[in-house]
């Protein structure tokens, strides 16, 4: 009988699968498990496995370049079929929670029966404030209240009560005097942030805490228990704050399956992420816009000033005492409370009962009153926005339709500015700016729970782009992070048209 030589293609063939023998070996104790591993750790054990399995086969046989090529291409189809099997236990985890987590307000969003649903919290408000409250007992453990409760505490007890986390997480809080004015203590060890409530509490923590009531909330009005979720952050945030975004909410028992940029998620709802459109440039200029809190410090300083004028005091808008404090904090409340109802009033009253020696504090504010204190606020927007269009090489004649993201851009004076500077009525409102984020956060969640390939969008910095991206059709406007987009906006609400991008490094 004539002997039978080896071709290439058969040795090929035969140390791909004694290669893969090793692998799934290595593979396979990891993997036995019924849950949902991470993308990250499934992407670790693949590698580990397969060098495994490279030095299986050097043992037999000596590795050539073309021999290495071939073994580890088969092994990165093996790996898909891991990656399959892993997402099919994520499909059956069931819904996947949007958040939005934010500086001053957050809050969460399903998709249900075709539609987006923002969650009502048990206050009855689709928004939970970003605060947490901790009343130390130390005989019993700390009580910590959450959301609108933590905020009122804050009246009377500023130091028990934590907020702008998410600044903290940014470690913009890293300079001394900033950290003196917060009413609560702020520890700074190592690069590492904490505030001191009778025990240390972590970023990680007191975010965790927020996002726990998020998910309560929304397992409340869904009837079952949720654990998996996808997030927001900054396009400014960095590998590490998102890893520690990400931490506090695996502390709380949610498996992130994505965190997606603020201005992405806000593109979402407007189908602006189509993969038939042209490539998509998404611009940040990473200088903050002066909203919101700016809005409510030019409210609280006229309100002083009326009050002082009338009772013939005076009284500073920097507190010089706790019941300084306490008292400005009540204003500062009420202003921003009444900030939100000019957007859709004409007139508004700011009442605070009993502000100094008995007497009331009771303003009228009108909105042309409101935009004329904020006349310099709202100049500085429309320069950001020039600017951007500028240094995208285009005019603002070329823009045909502008989207308003995040809580200030409600605010009217910010829309009637926007108009008076392309001088025409471009701006889509379809989405309610303070829910544009969210809304387009669970139609992306409900793409990732059917089909979790779903990548994300590229962006390109402008300072770091080697020539200036054009941009020729739309502008995304966030106050907060200043952006522009090119696309064709319309509502979008099913999530069936995200598709994988087909490129696996295309991360944000």
């Amino acid at each position: 009988m004539a002997s039978h030589k080896m071709t290439h293609l058969d040795m090929y063939h035969f140390h791909c699968k004694y290669a893969e023998n090793s692998y799934k070996d290595y593979m396979s104790k990891r993997t036995q498990t019924s849950k949902y591993t991470q993308p990250e750790d499934l992407q670790d054990w693949h590698d580990q496995a397969t060098l495994v399995a490279l030095r299986s086969v050097s043992e037999v046989q000596v590795l050539t370049k073309e021999l290495l090529n071939k073994v580890e291409e088969h092994l990165e189809e093996t790996f898909r079929s891991y990656q399959t099997i892993n997402l099919d236990k994520l499909t059956s985890r069931g819904p996947v929670l949007a958040i939005d987590f934010g500086s001053s307000n957050s809050c969460a969003a399903l998709y249900r029966k075709k539609k987006v649903v923002i969650i009502v919290n048990s206050d009855g408000q689709k928004e939970t404030p970003s605060y947490v409250a901790i009343d130390v007992d130390f005989e019993t453990r700390p009580d910590v209240y959450v959301g609108e409760p933590a905020k009122k505490n804050s009246l009377d007890n500023p130091k028990n009560s934590i907020f702008g986390m998410k600044e903290m997480l940014t470690k913009r809080w890293k300079d001394i005097s900033k950290l003196d004015k917060l009413p609560y203590e702020v520890v700074i060890d190592r690069d590492m942030v904490s505030v001191r409530v009778g025990r240390f509490y972590t970023v990680e923590e007191l975010i965790g805490t927020i996002i726990k009531k998020l998910k309560a909330d929304a397992e409340e009005y869904l009837g079952r228990s949720i654990s998996c979720a996808i997030i927001s952050v900054p396009v400014r945030f960095n590998a590490h704050q998102r890893a520690l975004l990400k931490q506090a909410c695996t502390m709380v028992g949610l498996n992130i399956l994505q965190i997606v940029t603020e201005p992405t998620a806000s593109l979402v709802g407007y189908d602006l992420l189509n993969p038939d459109n042209s490539q998509l440039w998404i611009v940040g200029v990473h200088e903050e816009f002066k909203g919101g809190d700016s809005f409510d410090k030019k409210m609280l300083k006229y309100c002083l000033k009326e009050f002082n004028t009338k009772h013939g005091i005076r009284i500073s808008s920097k507190g010089t005492s706790e019941k300084d404090e306490r008292r400005l904090k009540r204003l500062r409340m009420e202003c921003e409370r009444q900030k939100r109802s000019l957007s859709v009033a004409a007139e508004v009253t700011v009442n605070v009962s009993s502000f100094y020696m008995g007497n009331d504090l009771v303003v009228k504010f009108t909105r042309k009153l409101f935009e004329t204190l904020n006349g310099d606020n709202f100049m500085e927007l429309v320069e950001k926005v020039d600017e951007v269009i500028v240094n995208s090489g285009l005019s603002k004649n070329n823009i045909d339709n502008v989207i308003l993201a995040g809580g200030s851009s409600s605010v009217h004076g910010v829309q009637e500015q926007l108009r008076g500077y392309f001088k025409r009525d471009i701006i889509l409102g379809d989405i309610p700016p303070g829910e544009a984020i969210v809304h387009g956060l669970a139609l992306l969640a409900e793409g990732k729970r059917k089909n979790p390939e779903i990548e994300n969008v590229r962006f390109q910095e402008m300072d770091e782009s080697p020539s200036r991206p054009r941009i020729t059709s739309d502008v995304l406007f966030d106050p907060s992070t200043q952006t522009v987009v090119r696309g064709n906006p319309k509502r979008h609400t099913e999530p069936s048209h995200f598709k994988p991008s087909g490129n696996k490094k295309n991360y944000q």
